[in-house]
């Protein structure tokens, strides 16, 4: 059992994790959608079906809808998916959270770790609404290669012990499951009635989003299609952003935490995560309900977190 002030560096070191992998992706999905409909214009009919798949992946779509809904219109969408401290997802909030978890890991990340973050907390709280209306894909950038460059600090100046495992596990659960709403929102064919889900160039663009449409070259020969571009995502054991990918990684990390050698599993999270993932290495797409699997797969993913949290974060002191 871990001493309860390592528990607490645990947590801070998974969350931290979590919420660095949710600003890189917001920003990319978001960089991706405008560059995608400047080539687009014509498959869409308004703002709403621009960027309403955007903010359900996000989780904030209840702030555009009610008797206080914010206006749909760009600059609103922008700013609540980018700098809204009212938005928990927004780049700002998560990159905020990952440096008050940051903080409370400092006994175990490294120095450059610590002033990577902190750099890039600073450098968005200067930001302003019209600063990110002028130059969109200057900034999301600097959000992607800053959030990437703090993973990297990580992996190559940490120790490759129990607190590099936690961010590992933090970093693939949370790929996993924004590939999974990226899928759950990009694949329903009754989008334009069909139209949109049949169309090359919104598939180029889920690939985009998640960073994985020169690996999707490399493995297919033939042009980008909905169903192999699925299958990719979900079910490709090479590609570091697919879901399957991510559950590999994770069972190993929970391996590792749990220091269990035996051929079964050692806790609840590890039996989730090794279920799932048997499930994945024999899963064939034409014989499965896309959507029901894939939120099943979120389900079992909150499983996972939620027992990773009792197991090591939360458990009671006899």
């Amino acid at each position: 059992m871990l001493p309860l002030l390592l528990s607490r560096v645990a947590n801070a070191c998974f969350w931290l994790s979590r919420y660095r992998e949710r600003a890189e992706f917001t920003a990319r999905v978001v960089d991706v959608n405008l560059y995608t409909l400047l080539d687009a214009s014509h498959l869409y009919a308004d703002i709403a079906a621009d960027w309403l798949p955007i903010v359900q992946i996000n989780g904030c779509q209840h702030l555009f809808s009610g008797a206080t809904a914010r206006t749909f219109n760009l600059s609103t969408v922008l700013d609540t998916l980018c700098l809204d401290t009212a938005n928990p997802n927004s780049i700002v909030s998560c990159i905020r959270l990952a440096r008050e978890n940051a903080r409370q890991a400092r006994e175990q990340i490294s120095s450059e770790s610590w002033e990577q973050i902190n750099t890039m907390y600073h450098a968005l709280n200067r930001l302003s609404k019209a600063d990110l209306l002028d130059r969109p894909h200057d900034l999301l950038q600097e959000v992607k290669n800053g959030a990437l460059l703090m993973q990297a600090m990580a992996d190559q100046t940490m120790m490759h012990g129990e607190g590099w495992h936690f961010i590992q596990l933090g970093r693939y659960l949370e790929r996993a499951n924004t590939t999974c709403r990226l899928l759950t929102a990009r694949s329903d064919p009754t989008l334009a009635q069909g139209a949109v889900y049949r169309d090359a160039l919104h598939w180029i663009a889920v690939l985009k989003s998640a960073s994985s449409l020169e690996a999707y070259h490399k493995t297919y020969a033939a042009p980008v299609a909905a169903t192999a571009a699925i299958e990719f995502l979900l079910l490709d054991e090479d590609s570091p952003r697919s879901v399957l990918f991510c559950l590999e990684r994770i069972v190993q990390s929970l391996t590792f935490i749990s220091g269990h050698t035996g051929r079964r599993y050692g806790n609840e999270a590890e039996r989730l995560a090794g279920q799932l993932t048997a499930r994945l290495h024999y899963l064939r797409l034409e014989e499965i309900d896309l959507m029901a699997q894939l939120l099943d797969i979120q389900k079992t993913l909150r499983g996972i977190s939620d027992s990773i949290n009792q197991t090591y974060f939360a458990y009671e002191v006899a």
